[in-house]
């Protein structure tokens, strides 16, 4: 409350689109540092081709359609009780579009990582 009235709504306003703006050039940098390190986009899609050869060869972690889990986005959303009890997959497209809004938000985010302790989020 004292940031917003003291700098008013305009000054929140400029900070989270700077931190739009930076997030956004962070994710782009960090992804070209994923890229380079793992040998381009050459050695990229060949890692995750051995990967799912891997996955397939040992017929432990596929999908019921017969994709490889470690890849694969079973579908939009799945209503289980457990994530183990997930059809081919835990990680629903919903649950990555969540995990998306969640991470760029930047009031959540400070939130978050400016509390000493945990009470607050029980």
């Amino acid at each position: 409350m004292i940031y917003v009235g003291s700098g008013g709504l305009r000054s929140v306003a400029y900070v989270d689109c700077a931190q739009c703006v930076l997030l956004a050039l962070g994710i782009i940098i960090l992804g070209g540092i994923a890229v380079h390190y793992s040998g381009g986009s050459s050695g990229l899609m060949t890692g995750l081709a051995d990967m799912v050869a891997e996955d397939i060869a040992n017929d432990v972690t596929l999908t019921p359609a017969g994709y490889s889990s470690t890849i694969a986005i079973p579908g939009s959303i799945q209503f289980v009780s457990a994530g183990s009890k997930a059809v081919g997959g835990t990680w629903t497209g919903i649950m990555l579009f969540a995990l998306m809004g969640i991470q760029s938000s930047p009031a959540f985010s400070m939130w978050a990582f400016s509390n000493k302790t945990s009470r607050s989020f029980r």
